[in-house]
């Protein structure tokens, strides 16, 4: 994996309503993420697990440019971090902004922008690490 990391630590994350969080780059916040709620993993309508991934700017058949993916994420393919302001804007992908009000993101391009601009000095690839801030890791939630 890169030498270069950022994090997610996630605020809230419940089954029913949209994962906020707070992307860090070396430790230091950078930007607000909103996710799909908590749903075990489920293709297009969950947040993927905590854990580690490589992340690497590859082609978007979506976005019809290189974008940065999510690897290895169980079960899981296609996992991008991109604009949007509401849940509905993700299939399972990683949205920022420069805050969240009432569950929407809010300067989603600003953010996006300026974390591609950081993204872009790693040479396109870094790794990530989610956390969450809940008592228990997902893995041991029910759903």
């Amino acid at each position: 994996m890169g030498d270069s990391q950022f994090e997610i630590s996630r605020d809230k994350v419940t089954p029913g309503a949209g994962t906020t969080g707070t992307l860090l780059v070396e430790g230091t916040a950078f930007c607000s993420t909103l996710e799909l709620p908590w749903k075990n993993n489920t293709p297009d309508i969950s947040c993927i697990p905590e854990g580690t991934y490589e992340v690497k700017l590859l082609p978007s058949a979506r976005w019809g440019r290189p974008m940065p993916h999510v690897q290895n994420v169980p079960g899981r393919s296609e996992i991008e971090i991109h604009v949007g302001n509401f849940v509905q804007d993700t299939d399972g992908c990683i949205l920022l902004g420069t805050k969240v009000v009432a569950e929407t993101l809010v300067g989603s391009r600003v953010a996006f922008d300026k974390f591609m601009e950081w993204f872009n000095s790693c040479g396109g690839v870094a790794t990530m690490t989610i956390r969450s801030a809940d008592a228990l890791p997902l893995q041991m939630q029910t759903p």
